[in-house]
């Protein structure tokens, strides 16, 4: 991504042993191009769902989502 031009990198300020990554303006011109073309997928994908059964799916994603964050899978 540091070579594309889509993140720079350097050395943190007050801690020399890590590095900051930061977007460029490239990178966040492509993040937002990336984050509409997401949430028209999701909208395609999710159609033919009620608004109650969306709402339902995505809160049950939301749960499961959380859960294996708390899994440390090693």
């Amino acid at each position: 991504m540091e070579k594309a031009g889509w993140i720079r990198r350097r050395t943190h300020v007050k801690d020399r042993r890590t590095k900051e990554v930061m977007p460029t303006k490239l990178g966040k011109k492509l993040f937002e191009k990336a984050k509409g073309r997401a949430l028209l997928l999701e909208e395609a994908a999710l159609s033919i769902l009620t608004r109650k059964e969306r709402e339902t799916f995505l809160a049950l994603l939301e749960k499961v989502a959380s859960a294996s964050k708390a899994c440390d899978v090693r």
